[in-house]
């Protein structure tokens, strides 16, 4: 565990050959910021366990090679982006203030690949596909 506080730069756009991005269990807070959708190489993001706050940006599905997600443990808010790159096979982001209607025409779709799914402790309502 590390200790790293403030907010998650802009800059991370000029890190275009990082393949993981591994930032969990720090002092982390802010937003997201939408220029996490132009690390193209990037297949795993770890950003559990921090104080991000704000919305998930719907950059990440522009993420082509994303196959792992994990935000949980924040305080994120509003709804899950709409789309989330085909390749994505684990998704987590429980315990965060979450909402929407999961199974309604304005849910997202789940990916294809995707293998693991843990949307817990949040303020989702409806059923999940069958």
């Amino acid at each position: 565990d590390n200790m790293f506080q403030g907010t998650l730069s802009k800059d991370i756009s000029e890190l275009s050959y990082l393949k993981e991005l591994r930032l969990s269990k720090n002092s982390l807070s802010g937003s997201i910021p939408i220029e996490i959708g132009t690390l193209l190489k990037v297949q795993s993001i770890d950003l559990s366990r921090n104080n991000l706050s704000d919305r998930i940006p719907a950059t990440i599905g522009q993420l082509e090679n994303l196959e792992s997600l994990y935000l949980q443990d924040n305080q994120l808010t509003s709804y899950l982006p709409y789309s989330f790159p085909d390749k994505l096979s684990v998704l987590n982001v429980s315990s965060n203030a979450l909402t929407g209607v999961i199974g309604s025409d304005y849910s997202f779709p789940f990916p294809t690949a995707l293998t693991e799914l843990d949307l817990s402790h949040n303020q989702f309502e409806g059923s999940l596909p069958t």
